[in-house]
């Protein structure tokens, strides 16, 4: 619990080699390639009320819902022709299945306290094809993640989740 987080567009840290705590486990794999964010950004003028807690459940109940499901990269690239600026989600079940769907993608398939690393609620947002698609693997309601966002949704909408198919 608690290891929820709400994940930059645009990353703002730098992972500056193989050395440290991790002794390079994930670094050419995944984090090599990392760049830093190269504007600055005016953080006092910028409009975050969209971070707030309430505003972001629904933008990300709203994606959810919204987003054509798939089950690999293959369907996602296909779907460049009748859908080129498309949102997807993938459903996974488990941790095991988490780490299947991770390694066809490309993503960090870490998986801490009961949760994949960088996912909200179990939610792990990627880009692919040169960023225009957007990919959510997201928790079925019976994925074995500390808290899934259905169960969230479920808690605090009433069902909510059976709407999303989840």
């Amino acid at each position: 619990m608690g290891r929820e987080t709400i994940r930059p567009e645009v990353c703002r840290t730098f992972n500056f080699g193989e050395k440290g705590a991790s002794e390079g486990q994930w670094y050419k794999t995944h984090l090599a390639n990392v760049k830093l964010a190269s504007e600055k950004v005016d953080w006092g003028n910028e409009d975050l009320s969209y971070l707030d807690a309430d505003a972001y459940e629904r933008a990300v109940a709203e994606a959810v819902d919204a987003a054509t499901p798939a089950r690999d990269p293959s369907q996602i690239t296909r779907a460049e022709i009748t859908n080129p600026k498309g949102v997807f989600k993938v459903l996974y079940k488990d941790e095991a299945e988490f780490r299947r769907l991770a390694a066809k993608f490309h993503v960090f398939p870490e998986w801490k306290d009961g949760v994949p690393r960088g996912g909200y609620r179990g939610v792990v947002h990627l880009k692919m094809n040169d960023g225009r698609h957007e990919v959510m693997l997201v928790p079925r309601d019976a994925a074995k993640v500390t808290k899934t966002f259905a169960e969230y949704l479920a808690s605090v909408d009433g069902g909510k989740a059976e709407v999303l198919g989840l």
